[in-house]
């Protein structure tokens, strides 16, 4: 059959929105100063004070050919900024990883919405700022497409482990629905092992604040995970 671009004018179909992203991420850091005017420069010490000298961080992340896009995922930072200190900082060391080693890695992110808004200067439009939150890693290419299909098949079919992982009418305090993100790689990560996952849960910053092998949420995905 041919296409019917009128048909398909008169009745769109539905676009599924993407949640997740995986592919392979690429990480800038480097020493900045903001100069007004200029925005972010290299930190220069013989041009500028060095009590001035402060961090930027690049995150770009290529998508999987599977998506057949032709566009990458970025995100700039400089340390002291929110979508930094409280949503994409946090999410990486709940997964236990090092910036130095996200550098060319494959991992899986999601957006979170940052609290800020900014002006969008082509439409004066206002537009609400978000960030990365860094769901997965894996150790290869081959890994990381295992996960993709893994991920696409589960919102096809049965609600996945990670979807609900908090009851935002019973606790919308933002730290701790950041940190129930984390549940479910932390509960693949522990690969079944339920004394691991009590391990893993108590040994990073976040999550051990929150959270016990008790823990409503932490029995749904572990209840999901094993059926």
């Amino acid at each position: 059959m041919a296409y019917d671009p009128f048909a398909a004018a008169m009745n769109p179909p539905e676009r599924k929105h993407t949640t997740r992203w995986f592919g392979q991420m690429f990480a800038e850091v480097w020493a900045c100063a903001l100069v007004k005017g200029q925005g972010k420069v290299p930190f220069d010490p013989a041009m500028h004070d060095e009590s001035k000298a402060t961090t930027a961080v690049g995150l770009e992340l290529v998508p999987l050919s599977a998506y057949s896009v032709d566009f990458t995922l970025n995100r700039d930072h400089v340390i002291f900024d929110k979508g930094w200190g409280t949503v994409t900082l946090p999410s990486i060391k709940a997964l236990n990883v090092d910036l130095r080693n996200l550098h060319g890695s494959w991992c899986a992110i999601e957006f979170k919405e940052t609290g800020e808004t900014y002006i969008k200067g082509s439409t004066g439009e206002t537009v609400k700022k978000t960030a990365f939150v860094l769901v997965g890693t894996y150790p290869n290419e081959a890994a990381c497409r295992a996960a993709y299909q893994e991920f696409n098949q589960l919102e096809a079919g049965a609600k996945a482990d990670y979807a609900e992982p908090w009851n935002p009418t019973v606790d919308t305090d933002k730290e701790r629905e950041t940190a129930a993100m984390f549940i479910g790689p932390l509960w693949k990560q522990a690969a079944g092992d339920v004394t691991k996952l009590q391990e893993l849960l108590a040994g990073n910053g976040l999550t051990s604040k929150f959270f016990t092998l008790n823990s409503p949420e932490v029995t749904a995905v572990v209840g999901a995970g094993a059926n």
